[in-house]
């Protein structure tokens, strides 16, 4: 007679969740910068140009975690996520100042001739940018070394409730030998004291007679569990151009035009 005894496992549909853990981290930076070129041969026509520039940098980061278990409190599910979002934000201004004269322009096109002339041109634009990925993969465990040693014992309760001849041996797969050669050394001492004991129940069988061979098989696999990870980046940039152009308004009137100079006239006056 053999008896094949194997760990007790919990089949429950029932899962519980737990509260998500939560961490968010928010970072920026900032950078002004302004310049101002007076007029020159590099501009021409230009009395002055100055430029302005702000960058500004937000980056966010998130992370949650949140567990299911089954009803044995066993890890049924872990899903992670972590969010990665950066905005960027670019402001330029430019004030550029000109002659009327060098766009050829006189007092007759401006509306107040005491008054230079205003021009404002802006141009903005923004860029989205996101990337999601998601990956799910199933996670092998093992059993608690002390998982292991209750099934051990819970063997050989049953085997002891035959008082005839009897023997008795385990098996352990690779799995419960991985999680019992991580057990400390108070449980492997218990360990060694439930194989003597084995030892000696093979020791009184007597030979020549009929007996029950048992044997107790321990597997050390656990329950398998879900791991979802999802990342999500993110990033916007925000551009924005602001021009600003004065015209000043010319120093003198339109040109007076003079006759040509009489020629015969001066030649009689010789």
């Amino acid at each position: 007679m053999s008896l094949n005894i194997k760990p007790s496992t919990l089949s429950s549909g029932s899962v519980t969740t737990s509260q998500p853990l939560s961490n968010l981290k928010v970072e920026s930076k900032e950078c002004s910068e302004e310049r101002t070129i007076a007029s020159g041969s590099e501009f021409s026509g230009v009395s002055s140009f100055a430029m302005a520039m702000h960058l500004s940098e937000l980056n966010l980061s998130s992370t949650s975690t949140q567990f299911a278990y089954y009803s044995d409190n066993s890890l049924a599910m872990r899903a992670s996520s972590q969010l990665n979002f950066k905005t960027k934000t670019e402001e330029f201004r430019f004030d550029i100042t000109l002659s009327a004269e060098s766009l050829g322009l006189t007092k007759a096109d401006f509306a107040d001739p005491t008054k230079p002339m205003s021009i404002q041109l802006t141009y903005a634009q923004s860029e989205l940018q996101v990337s999601r990925k998601i990956s799910i993969q199933e996670v092998q465990t093992l059993r608690t070394p002390q998982d292991i040693f209750q099934d051990l014992v819970k063997g050989l309760r049953e085997v002891f409730k035959d008082r005839g001849n009897k023997s008795v041996s385990y098996v352990l797969d690779s799995e419960a030998m991985q999680a019992l050669a991580q057990s400390d050394p108070d449980l492997m001492a218990a360990f060694s004291q439930l194989i003597m004991v084995m030892a000696m129940i093979n020791l009184m069988k007597k030979q020549g007679e009929d007996s029950n061979d048992y044997t107790i098989y321990v597997s050390g696999k656990g329950k398998p569990y879900l791991d979802i990870q999802e990342e999500i980046e993110g990033e916007l940039v925000n551009q924005t151009y602001q021009f600003n152009i004065t015209v000043m308004a010319p120093e003198s009137g339109e040109a007076i035009e003079l006759p040509p100079p009489d020629i015969n006239s001066a030649e009689t006056k010789q």
